[in-house]
């Protein structure tokens, strides 16, 4: 609970107040280091917000498809537990999609951390996911060949499609340009452009 609280803090300066009852004191945070935001205007930063959920519905819907159809692969327990971490990977995915939509143009340290960069971690280990599905159905028509051959077909590429969708959701992020702006408590803006992230 510390370290999330140092983690949600980072950037914050900490003063010991009056409380608003009289008795004792509190602590008033007041942030003092940079903010980030994409450097692109407010059109381009909706559309954007409408596109990624857009690919992430339709690499849903793969996932919903390839794991319900009447494959033979999807009776094999290798399948399950890939199956069953996509599905954790997409939940962790969902979570980060939908903080980062509703995050303010203008980001703390820590809203940055836990939306832009955590998006780019996520989309990894998500076409990850979506890449082992594909080859547990490739090892399954290799071993037993055509017993259901046109539907595991449908399932390999709906796998492969899902993980393209993701893998270019994260791609978009990565190319996105971010911005440091400074913040003198007047907020008096100037522009870093980051080329990179880590």
């Amino acid at each position: 609970m510390k370290r999330y609280y140092h983690k949600y803090f980072e950037g914050y300066e900490e003063e010991k107040v009056p409380a608003k009852n009289g008795k004792g004191t509190r602590i008033a945070h007041t942030y003092v280091s940079y903010y980030f935001r994409q450097g692109v205007n407010e059109w381009v930063r909706i559309a954007l917000r409408i596109l990624y959920l857009a690919m992430s519905l339709a690499a849903f819907g793969c996932l919903l498809y390839a794991a319900t159809s009447y494959a033979h692969c999807n009776q094999t327990p290798w399948m399950v537990v890939a199956q069953a971490l996509t599905l954790l990977a997409f939940l962790w995915f969902a979570w980060v999609l939908a903080y980062y939509v509703c995050a303010p143009k203008e980001m703390t340290i820590y809203k940055y951390k836990s939306t832009a960069l955590q998006m780019l971690k996520v989309c990894k280990w998500l076409t990850a996911a979506f890449l082992l599905d594909a080859a547990g159905v490739a090892a399954d028509l290799l071993l037993f060949g055509g017993a259901s051959e046109k539907e595991e077909l449908l399932c390999l590429g709906s796998y492969l499609l899902g993980g393209l969708l993701i893998l270019g959701l994260g791609l978009i992020e990565r190319a996105l340009p971010y911005e440091r702006l400074s913040n003198d408590k007047e907020i008096t803006w100037y522009r870093e452009r980051m080329e990179w992230r880590y």
